[in-house]
């Protein structure tokens, strides 16, 4: 079974006029590598910053590689915003195998956490990643193309999907099913 997290950090929360910045993913295995992410980003200083048609096809590709993706809020708001760039675009929408979206077990009947924030969740089992916080005036310079502040947003997703499978492990003896798709 190829189980990975995954993340995506975008330019914003609007679908028409956002567009994906960056993907990363990390394979989750039973011995962790914590440095096992990879992360796959728009061109720096591309003509049209909302021109992300080609980096939502290789996300769409990288998922069909996987059995299961694990996601923080992905059936709600990954996958789907994944999914209105590649209709954008005339492709194919992405629907993966198997779809666990663990943030659903930290509120509700297998936990009942105070928060449903990932960051929130993370303190409360102690794992070893923390939020990477990326300033506002970062995140405007990286939808222009900044190199440096890109960076910085890939930082963050990175952080995410690490933060996402260590959640996952703490979580797991919920999980009673996987629904497929997205």
């Amino acid at each position: 079974m190829r189980i990975a997290a995954f993340d995506i950090e975008t330019s914003g929360l609007e679908g028409d006029w956002a567009s994906i910045l960056c993907a990363s993913f990390k394979p989750i295995h039973e011995v962790d590598n914590p440095d096992d992410v990879y992360t796959l980003s728009r061109r720096v200083r591309s003509k049209d910053p909302f021109d992300d048609g080609a980096l939502a096809v290789k996300i769409r590709d990288e998922i069909r590689k996987y059995n299961i993706i694990v996601t923080w809020n992905g059936k709600l708001f990954d996958i789907p915003f994944v999914n209105s760039r590649l209709l954008k675009v005339g492709q194919e929408a992405c629907n993966p195998q198997m779809h666990l979206d663990i943030m659903w077990y930290a509120g509700g009947s297998s936990a009942r956490l105070a928060s449903r924030k990932l960051e929130n969740v993370a303190k409360f089992f102690k794992v070893p990643t923390h939020k990477h916080d990326v300033p506002p005036e970062v995140l405007i310079a990286s939808r222009s193309g900044d190199p440096d502040a890109l960076k910085e947003v890939i930082k963050h997703c990175e952080n995410d999907v690490k933060m996402t499978s260590e959640v996952y492990w703490k979580l797991l003896p919920g999980v009673r099913n996987i629904h497929r798709g997205g």
